[in-house]
């Protein structure tokens, strides 16, 4: 089985949560030794360049408990999605924005083929 690329919708509390003492919950998960064997490349796409800069230093943070984990990061601004979508480079996403955002990005990954998750099971807008 070849490795896969993992897009994350997010930068914020869910997915490195919050202070020096709090990991979130999916940068955990990604980073377990079972489950990074079958990562190749994480792109996190942001919103701020703050909240992108707060995720990167928590990530190397980790990744120095971690030296075995061979996982690329990469980060992005939001805008950038499109493009990289259509280079069809993501085999799956995880959705982890504010709920008024959620609809929009997951409509805009299903229907570039791309694999979903979402930390929200429904959203209340659209």
């Amino acid at each position: 089985m070849s490795k896969i690329n993992i897009l994350i919708l997010g930068s914020g509390l869910y997915f490195c949560g919050r202070g020096a003492n709090n990991d979130g919950t999916i940068l955990p998960s990604i980073m377990s030794d079972d489950l990074s064997e079958k990562i190749n490349s994480c792109t996190i796409f942001g919103f701020s360049e703050k909240g992108l800069k707060s995720s990167k230093n928590k990530i190397f943070t980790i990744l120095k408990k971690h030296p075995n984990n061979k996982i690329k990061f990469f980060f992005q601004k939001i805008s950038l999605i499109n493009k990289m979508l259509r280079k069809n480079y993501f085999d799956c996403g995880i959705v982890s924005l504010p709920d008024h955002m959620h609809y929009s990005y997951i409509d805009l990954l299903l229907k570039n083929n791309v694999h979903v998750m979402t930390v929200k099971l429904f959203v209340f807008s659209f």
